[in-house]
């Protein structure tokens, strides 16, 4: 399965600038052509519609985005079917995964309102807000562009912050959010947070709800205490849509075996992986696999 990463972004015509961890790209007919094939990332994408329109499939569902909508892709998501008009415009920057986890550290919301942030679903910018937003990655580009000095690149970090937490409002606005966000995380935010981490690392193993919270050094109901009251959600829900969505993910590699995917997963047998799919899509994975072919 193709990869989308900072080597993919240094290589194409539509990048304007790049350093080694991120990249300023103005031109989406080069750098995502028309083509049904499926890709991950390895990175996040940000970019704002400027012009024309484009749709495309991230985990399965599909966007459709015009003048003013905000997109937002995160490590490890599927996107495929990208398609967009003759006159799409579009800026964009794309987020090495290790630099990402380091702005990650930075920003200091609380995990509910991260969560929200995080949507997958687009934000629509008025003509102030998109003029604001394109600025911001203008001006990161120049940065990039600029010769090297002893704080170029905090100069670059405190502007991607800036652009974080202006989209971030943004979201919030969205969501009639209007409490002024949390400065210091609670321990339990804490621990939160360091389960995410876990959960999102793509070499670490998925674990079950007792063996997070061993890894946590809590109890497996102040574990689920913690997930509920931070997202609505038990950590086994949070736990099982991650590994579904994984699975998808990994299953439009035909390279790997049905029960390659089940290991890596770190399930039994593929019996209980194949148990579990169905139990949550309604389709065993060879099943599933086969209609992604035929779509």
């Amino acid at each position: 399965m193709k990869k989308f990463n900072m080597e993919v972004v240094a290589a194409s015509r539509a990048t304007k600038c790049y350093g080694e961890r991120i990249a300023i790209m103005d031109n989406f007919g080069a750098l995502l052509p028309n083509a049904p094939y499926p890709f991950v990332f390895e990175g996040m994408l940000f970019g704002i519609v400027t012009r024309g329109h484009n749709s495309f499939m991230l985990d399965k569902q599909r966007y459709t985005l015009g003048p003013g909508d905000i997109f937002t892709s995160f490590p490890q998501n599927l996107m495929e079917d990208f398609r967009f008009s003759d006159d799409i415009e579009a800026t964009a920057v794309f987020i090495d995964g290790g630099y990402l986890e380091e702005l990650y550290d930075k920003v200091t919301i609380d995990w509910n309102m991260r969560l929200m942030a995080m949507s997958h679903t687009p934000l629509h910018a008025d003509e102030t807000e998109t003029k604001r937003i394109v600025t911001y990655m203008q001006q990161i580009a120049e940065k990039l562009n600029s010769p090297v000095g002893p704080f170029r690149n905090d100069c670059i970090q405190s502007l991607l912050l800036s652009l974080a937490y202006d989209v971030f409002d943004l979201r919030m606005r969205s969501f009639h959010v209007n409490d002024k966000p949390a400065v210091k995380y609670s321990s339990a935010e804490r621990l939160f947070y360091s389960f995410v981490k876990m959960l999102n690392d793509p070499h670490e193993q998925f674990l079950n709800v007792n063996g997070y919270s061993e890894r946590l050094h809590i109890t497996p109901k102040y574990f689920s205490t913690i997930c509920r009251e931070l997202t609505g959600k038990t950590a086994g829900q949070i736990i099982n849509e991650e590994v579904i969505r994984t699975a998808k993910v990994m299953l439009h590699d035909k390279a790997k075996s049905i029960r390659q995917i089940s290991e890596e997963l770190n399930f039994a047998n593929q019996s209980h992986f194949a148990s579990f799919f169905h139990r949550h899509v309604g389709l065993s994975p060879q099943r599933f696999r086969n209609q992604m072919t035929h779509e």
